[in-house]
């Protein structure tokens, strides 16, 4: 199992990357490839607060068994702008600020994700491209908005 504990870039430059990949489980404790402030106190002096929280690096997760939460809490544990995911047995528990949900798919289990968007974010809300419980259920909620995309 893998367990991301703090896991950031040091850029939020378009083009970055996070990718990990486990034979078993992976947990999120955080993984942020971008900006994210729950709280107006909490932006940079001085940092444009209408794009300070902006999320351009995308993450890329792949696990042979399940991605969940490492622990139990509602803050945000993935920060992104482009989110990737696959699980052999669910993807659950992850509160998020993304984006957009590339892909996200499951052979086996649910898909439970909720997305939060952070103060001074310019992108509200979350596109899903793709998301794929094939025996199991799909939730994914959106604090301010979601758009499900057609093929």
């Amino acid at each position: 199992d893998v367990i991301l504990e703090d896991v950031r870039l040091s850029s939020n430059k378009d083009g970055r990357l996070i990718t990990v990949t486990a034979g078993g489980n992976i947990q999120l404790g955080i993984a942020q490839a971008g900006s994210y402030y729950a709280d107006a106190a909490d932006v940079p002096a001085g940092a444009d607060s209408s794009n300070a929280g902006h999320a351009n690096a995308d993450i890329v997760l792949s696990a042979g068994g399940s991605v969940s939460e490492s622990g139990s809490d509602t803050g945000v544990d993935l920060v992104a702008d482009q989110v990737t995911i696959s699980a052999q047995t669910g993807i659950t528990g992850i509160e998020m600020a993304a984006n957009e949900l590339l892909s996200v798919v499951t052979a086996a289990g649910d898909i439970d994700l909720r997305e939060q968007d952070g103060v001074a974010e310019n992108q509200q809300g979350l596109v899903v491209t793709l998301a794929e419980a094939t025996t199991g259920s799909v939730t994914i909620s959106a604090r301010d908005y979601l758009e499900a995309r057609t093929w």
